[in-house]
C-alpha cells in the first residue's frame, strides 16, 4: 500500500537530512512529531502529519525552512545522501503548499525543481487558484522546459478536474488559457506529456465539449499516429456520451445507418459472481462500407433502488456494404471495492457511435 511508504525508518532518514543542514534541528522531536500514531493513519493522513512536523521543526522564516527542504532532497555525497524520488517527496511538496502561498514566485520555483523528483501536480493547485495569471505566466516558459517532468507538470497541474485534487473551478469555466497551453504540448516528443495533454482534454471535454471538438478538429488535419492516439484518448468521455461530432474526427462514419437485428443476453437471470455472456447481431443498410464504434451501457440497480448508468467498450467494427457481423461480449458481475452489485432488474443497452440502439433488461439475483 503506499502509506507505507511513509514509515519510522523514512521518517527516521529525513530527520538526518535536516540535521546535516540545520545545527539547531531536533531530531528527537521531529520523530516522534512525524510518526505519532503512525500506523493507525491513512496515506494523506501521514502526509500532512510529516509536513505539519517539518513546519514546526524547521526554521520559521519560510525561505530559511525551504532552503533545508532542497537541499535534503537532492543527493549530497558530502553526507553520503542519495536524492529522494518518488512518493517520499509529497510531504515536501505539501509544506510548500500550505506555508509558501506568502512567497509566491519562491514557492513556485521549488515546485518546479520539486517535480523532477516527484509531480508536483496537486500542491501547484493552490497557487493556480491564488493568481491563475503568474502561474499561467510561468508555464509559458516550462512547456519549453528540457525536463519532461516540467513539461507534464503543465498539463497535468492545469487539468481542471485532476482526481483525488481540488478542482479549478475558473477553468472548468473557462479553459481557454489552458488549450492554449496545451497547443504547445501537443507534440511533444515524451508519450508521457503526451498521454498527460490527452488527460486535460478529456477534463475540459467534461464542462466544454464544444470547445474541445473544436480544437481537435484542427488537430486532427494530417494527423499523425500519435496524435490520433492522443484525439482518441483524449475524447474518450466525448466517445462515451454519444457526441456525435466526435466520430468522424476520429476516422468512424458519420450517421451510420446500422440496424441491430438480434441483441440478447444468456439468460434472463443472472446470479453475483456470474458472468453475462451479450449477443448482438448488426446489419448495414448502406450501400457503403461504415467504421463504427460499438459500446454498451449497463443500467444497475443502486442500494437505494434507483438505476445508474454505466458505458462500457465493446469493439470497434469494420462493417461491409450491406454486410452483417455477430458481436459477443462476457460481462463479470464481480462486486469491487469502487463498484457494488445490487439484486433487481437490471437493463443493457447497444450503441452505435454513442447512439442507443437497442435495449433489453434481466435479473441479477445476489
Amino acid at each position: 500500500m503506499f502509506k507505507d511508504i511513509y514509515t519510522n525508518e523514512s521518517i527516521r532518514d529525513l530527520a538526518s537530512r535536516f540535521q546535516e543542514y540545520y545545527a539547531e534541528f531536533q531530531r528527537d522531536g521531529f520523530i516522534e512529531r512525524a510518526s505519532r500514531n503512525l500506523d493507525e493513519l491513512e496515506m494523506k493522513e501521514r502526509i500532512n502529519q510529516i509536513a505539519n512536523a517539518i513546519s514546526e521543526f524547521l526554521p520559521q522564516s519560510y525561505p530559511s525552512a525551504l532552503k533545508i527542504v532542497l537541499r535534503a532532497m537532492r543527493s549530497d555525497t558530502k553526507f553520503g545522501f542519495s536524492e529522494i524520488r518518488g512518493f517520499l517527496v509529497w510531504p515536501l511538496c505539501q509544506f510548500v503548499e500550505d506555508k509558501g502561498i506568502n512567497d509566491f514566485y519562491l514557492s513556485l520555483d521549488a515546485l518546479y525543481e520539486m517535480t523532477k523528483y516527484f509531480t508536483s501536480e496537486v500542491p501547484i493547485r493552490a497557487y493556480i487558484i491564488k493568481d491563475s495569471d503568474k502561474v499561467l505566466k510561468k508555464m509559458q516558459d516550462w512547456v519549453q522546459d528540457e525536463d519532461v517532468n516540467v513539461r507534464r507538470l503543465v498539463s497535468e497541474g492545469l487539468r481542471p478536474r485532476l482526481p483525488w485534487a481540488q478542482r479549478l473551478p475558473m477553468f472548468m469555466e473557462s479553459p481557454g488559457p489552458v488549450i492554449d497551453l496545451l497547443e504547445k504540448l501537443k507534440d511533444d516528443s515524451e508519450l508521457y506529456v503526451r498521454r498527460s495533454v490527452a488527460n486535460c482534454l478529456n477534463d475540459i471535454s467534461k464542462d466544454n465539449p464544444d470547445m474541445v471538438i473544436e480544437t481537435v478538429t484542427g488537430w486532427s488535419k494530417d494527423a499523425s499516429k500519435e496524435m490520433n492516439q492522443l484525439i482518441r484518448h483524449g475524447c474518450r468521455t466525448l466517445i462515451k456520451q454519444g457526441h456525435p461530432n466526435i466520430f468522424p474526427l476520429l476516422g468512424f462514419s458519420k450517421d451510420p445507418s446500422v440496424r441491430v437485428e438480434e441483441f440478447s443476453t444468456s439468460s434472463d437471470s443472472v446470479a453475483l459472481g456470474e458472468d453475462a455472456i451479450v449477443q448482438a447481431s448488426l446489419v448495414s443498410d448502406s450501400d457503403l462500407d461504415q467504421k463504427i464504434v460499438v459500446d454498451y451501457k449497463l443500467y444497475s440497480v443502486k442500494a437505494n433502488g434507483k438505476l445508474t448508468a454505466k458505458v462500457y467498450k465493446w469493439t470497434t467494427v469494420d462493417l461491409p456494404a450491406k454486410g452483417e457481423v455477430s458481436l459477443r461480449k462476457v460481462h463479470k458481475f464481480r462486486s469491487v471495492t469502487v463498484r457494488k452489485y445490487y439484486a433487481g432488474v437490471h437493463f443493457i443497452e447497444v450503441l452505435i457511435n454513442g447512439e442507443a440502439k437497442k435495449k433489453l433488461k434481466f435479473e441479477l439475483t445476489v
